[in-house]
């Protein structure tokens, strides 16, 4: 994740959250298929949603993200397109 100038946020994708963290999603790639943002939306993966991940299985595994009061698992293909957005504490 890297550090912006214009706020004191990390910024980097869904996919690079570990196990127990939690972030702010940001928006899509563009290149993310239109019928995929549609669904992540659908699912409440929407720009300023809070998603935290529950389990990071190793390997590549799909990831395990709660967002509102579910858990969604996303391949890396997906999740690397959600770009997210952290406050330092």
């Amino acid at each position: 994740m890297e550090k912006t100038r214009k706020d004191d946020s990390v910024r980097g994708s869904l996919w690079q959250l570990r196990r127990g963290e939690s972030c702010v999603i940001n928006g899509f790639d563009e290149a993310m298929q239109q019928r995929f943002k549609v669904r992540l939306t659908e699912l409440g993966f929407r720009p300023g949603a809070s998603v935290s991940c529950t389990v990071a299985p190793r390997l590549g595994a799909p990831k395990l993200y709660r967002v509102a009061n579910a858990v969604y698992s996303l391949e890396k293909q997906i999740a690397e397109m959600v770009s997210t957005k952290s406050q330092f504490t």
